[in-house]
C-alpha cells in the first residue's frame, strides 16, 4: 500500500496533543443527528396531494417537502408557506399540514419523511422555507437514486448520512443569517390568521371551541368557518380537533401529568372522551402512546 502525498501532508498538519487532557477535547457535533426509518416518495397529481394531506392523521415523523415542479403552498398549523420550484420546507412532528393553491393539476414534489430522537438539533429549520443550492439538488438526486435501487445492506445508513449532511448544511445557513426569514403571509386575510393563532394559544382549555374563538376575534361563526375552509382547504372543526390532540401529544411527551390532567388541560370533558378522540386521531390510546415513545403512529 502506498500512501499519497496529499494524505501524508494532511496528517502532518494535524496538531500533536501536548497533555493527557488534550486527548478528550475533540470536535462536538452541532446539528448532525441520527436519522432513521427514512422514506422517500413523489407526488405528481395536485388533487391527490391535497386529498391525502386532508385525510392524514397526526404523526411523529418529520416531513421534508421539496417543490421541483409547479408552485403551491404548504399550510403548517394555519401558517401558509409558498413554495416555488427549487424550494423546500421541513414540517416538524405533531404538526397539522396540508397543501393548497397548487397552480397546475400536474406537479412533481419530492417528499422525505423520517424519525429522530434528536429533533431539538433541527429547531433552527422550523417555519423556514429554504432555497435549494446545486449541492442540495445533488444530495437529493443521490438519495432518490439510492432509495429507488434494489434494497441492500447499508442503504439506510447511506440515506441517513446524505440526509443528515443536507439538514446540517441548511442549519448552518440559517444560523449565519443576520435576520430571520419572515413568514410569508401574502394573502389578504393574513392579519386575521395571525390573530387567530394568537387567540387560539391564549384560550383557556375549557374554551378550545369555535364559539369562544369567534367571540375573541369579533367575527361570526359562519363567517369564520367559511373563510377558514376557503383559505386552508380543511374545516375549522377538524383543525381545532387536531390542535387539541397536538397539545395533548406535547404534554404526554414532555410532562409527568396524569392522563386525566392532560385531558382537562386540553379541553376534554372527561378522560373517556379524551381517550376516544386520541385513539381516533393517533391510532393508539394516550397511555399506550406514552409507553411507546419511539413507535411510529399511523399517517
Amino acid at each position: 500500500m502506498r500512501i499519497s502525498r496529499e494524505l501524508r501532508s494532511a496528517v502532518m498538519r494535524l496538531p500533536v496533543p501536548g497533555s493527557p487532557a488534550a486527548y478528550f477535547e475533540g470536535r462536538v457535533r452541532e446539528h448532525a443527528c441520527a436519522l432513521d426509518d427514512i422514506l422517500l416518495f413523489a407526488r405528481r397529481d395536485a388533487n391527490d396531494l391535497q386529498r391525502r394531506s386532508a385525510e392524514s392523521h397526526l404523526h411523529r415523523r418529520f416531513v421534508l417537502v421539496v417543490c421541483l415542479e409547479t408552485e403551491g403552498t404548504v399550510s403548517v398549523d394555519g401558517i401558509p408557506f409558498a413554495l416555488k420550484p427549487g424550494q423546500a420546507h421541513l414540517v416538524f412532528p405533531q404538526s397539522y399540514h396540508h397543501f393548497l393553491k397548487l397552480t397546475k393539476p400536474s406537479l412533481l414534489w419530492f417528499m422525505v419523511t423520517f424519525e429522530t430522537r434528536e429533533s431539538e438539533r433541527l429547531t433552527k429549520l422550523r417555519q423556514r422555507t429554504l432555497d435549494l443550492a446545486q449541492a442540495d439538488l445533488d444530495s437529493l438526486f443521490h438519495m432518490a437514486t439510492c432509495f429507488a435501487a434494489e434494497q441492500s445492506s447499508g442503504q439506510g445508513d447511506a440515506l441517513s448520512l446524505d440526509l443528515s449532511r443536507l439538514l446540517c448544511r441548511w442549519c448552518r445557513i440559517v444560523e449565519d443569517e443576520e435576520n430571520p426569514v419572515p413568514f410569508n403571509h401574502s394573502r389578504k386575510d393574513a392579519g386575521l390568521w395571525q390573530r387567530f393563532q394568537l387567540q387560539l394559544e391564549k384560550l383557556p382549555p375549557e374554551d378550545l371551541r369555535i364559539a369562544p374563538l369567534c367571540h375573541r376575534l369579533s367575527i361570526s361563526e359562519r363567517h369564520l368557518r367559511q373563510k377558514f375552509q376557503a383559505q386552508f382547504g380543511v374545516s375549522l372543526g377538524v383543525y381545532l380537533k387536531n390542535y387539541r390532540i397536538r397539545r395533548a401529544i406535547g404534554l404526554l411527551a414532555t410532562s409527568d401529568l396524569s392522563i386525566a390532567e392532560i385531558a382537562d388541560r386540553c379541553g376534554y370533558q372527561s378522560s373517556a372522551s379524551f381517550h376516544r378522540a386520541f385513539r381516533s386521531q393517533v391510532g393508539v390510546g394516550p397511555g399506550e402512546f406514552r409507553k411507546r415513545p419511539t413507535t411510529s403512529i399511523r399517517t
